[in-house]
């Protein structure tokens, strides 16, 4: 009965997804390509808070459907569960300047140094906005390996970009005084 599926999918909606998550879970997988958008939104949802590392291939499936709405709850789902194959496809949808494209440097943000080099290939792309985006990844993220392409973003003196630049330049070197006092 499709109209009671819709009916019961809002009810769920509004429910404590990241406590019930687990528990819906396998119906999720089920959801997420339904047809109709509220179904599929639920299962997409669901898969925001409670997919696991073995998901990784339907969330970057659901990463690639722009079109479907479902790439906000993907990028959640990916930056929570920080699998290095997610690195490549969510650095494409911000070189590709999609709307999902801060949400993506923001998840790509927290996985730590190991998205650095897809960072400084961001920063050699021809868009402003995806450079800096690039800077928000390497502000929380980046290491002394990025100092120089970030100077070099400096020297160039575009305004909207310096400060993006400056701001990670100084966040890699308090990080990196910061780990120099505790090996001393």
């Amino acid at each position: 009965d499709h109209p009671l599926r819709v009916a019961t999918a809002r009810r769920l909606m509004a429910a404590n997804l990241e406590k019930l998550g687990a528990k819906l879970l396998p119906a999720a997988l089920r959801l997420a390509d339904e047809i109709d958008p509220t179904l599929r939104m639920l299962g997409a949802n669901v898969l925001a808070k409670a997919a696991l590392p073995e998901h990784v291939p339907i969330l970057l499936h659901m990463l690639q459907e722009e079109a479907r709405g479902q790439q906000p709850q993907a990028i959640e789902a990916l930056g929570r569960i920080r699998d290095k194959r997610s690195i490549q496809p969510m650095a494409d949808l911000i070189a590709s300047g999609s709307e999902a494209s801060a949400a993506a440097a923001e998840a790509l943000s927290d996985f730590g140094p190991v998205v650095e080099e897809a960072a400084l290939r961001l920063l050699k792309e021809k868009h402003a906005e995806t450079r800096r985006q690039a800077c928000r990844i390497l502000l929380k993220s980046g290491t002394a390996k990025s100092l120089e392409a970030l100077q070099a973003i400096v020297a160039t003196g575009i305004p909207n970009l310096v400060p993006n630049a400056t701001e990670a330049i100084q966040a890699i070197r308090t990080r990196g005084e910061q780990a120099a006092k505790v090996l001393f």
